[in-house]
């Protein structure tokens, strides 16, 4: 029985001493806590970054932009000005993707299409407006195709993850009804693959390239030939004049078969006149 109360003594003691521990080490944390939290906020360490996630919101914070300018300039020598395009466009390392040269009677004009990096975009638009005699008109339309861009590479993705997974399928089917099912299908996700690729293609061409359409002409009724000077006025008419003469050249032309039905009935009445003519004498 004392051995008992003893054993039972040395059991109480133990276990007061080991709930004393206890609560001294919880006053430990506590105050350390209470510490931590004096410390003002900002001059508290940050917590770790994340690995990949600047990364990620710096690409979701990027917008997808297709840029469209028009330039309609007036010129006083248009081959001098187209010239001076084409040499800033390839200094902003860009291309002419079209042209088209209508010479008309009274006005010569070019019309441009030129593909530009969209960095350059701005500097371009506002140095070709300095281009010719008097800009005519300027626009310039900035699309955001973010969405579109992001909807498009979400789904080759998906796409190609589905690809992956026939494949898979297909490597592992030994039935021949199953192979051609889901070689069908195969062929569909690709087929749609290579649609959505040319779409994305496309997409981040416009956005990687500006496009910049120029209209530029001169007026040559405005020129020295046109001129309400009398040495404008003297070459106007004279070149009337020569344009009067060959329609008339021309009139004459056409009415060819007349002439030459004419010109054989004259020598018929002068060959018949001859004939009489030596008969009476």
């Amino acid at each position: 029985m004392k051995k008992i109360n003893g054993l039972y003594l040395v059991f109480s003691v133990f276990l007061f001493a080991f709930s004393c521990g206890n609560g001294s080490y919880d006053g430990d944390i506590s105050s350390d806590f209470e510490e931590f939290l004096d410390i003002p906020l900002s001059e508290q360490p940050p917590p770790p970054p994340e690995e990949g996630t600047f990364k990620e919101k710096q690409t979701t914070s990027e917008r997808k932009m297709i840029r469209r300018g028009y330039l309609e300039i007036s010129s006083g020598d248009l081959q001098s000005d187209y010239a001076s395009i084409k040499e800033l466009v390839s200094g902003f390392n860009g291309y002419l993707d079209s042209e088209n040269l209508n010479n008309q009677k009274d006005r010569v004009s070019y019309n441009l299409n030129i593909r530009i990096p969209s960095e350059a975009y701005i500097n371009l638009m506002d140095t070709l407006s300095s281009i010719g005699v008097a800009l005519i008109n300027k626009s310039s339309n900035v699309e955001d195709v973010t969405n579109r861009y992001r909807d498009l590479e979400a789904t080759l993705k998906s796409k190609k993850m589905l690809e992956e997974r026939y494949q898979e399928l297909l490597s592992k089917s030994s039935e021949i009804k199953d192979m051609i099912e889901i070689e069908r299908n195969l062929n569909n996700i690709r087929n749609e693959i290579e649609m959505n690729e040319s779409r994305f293609r496309s997409l981040s061409n416009d956005i990687a390239y500006s496009t910049v359409s120029i209209y530029i002409y001169q007026d040559l009724r405005q020129s020295a030939v046109y001129s309400d000077s009398f040495g404008g006025k003297l070459m106007k008419s004279f070149s009337k004049g020569w344009d009067l003469f060959v329609y008339f050249v021309l009139f004459l032309v056409r009415l060819w078969p007349f002439t030459l039905l004419g010109l054989l009935t004259w020598a018929l009445v002068v060959r018949i006149r001859r004939k009489n003519n030596k008969v009476q004498n």
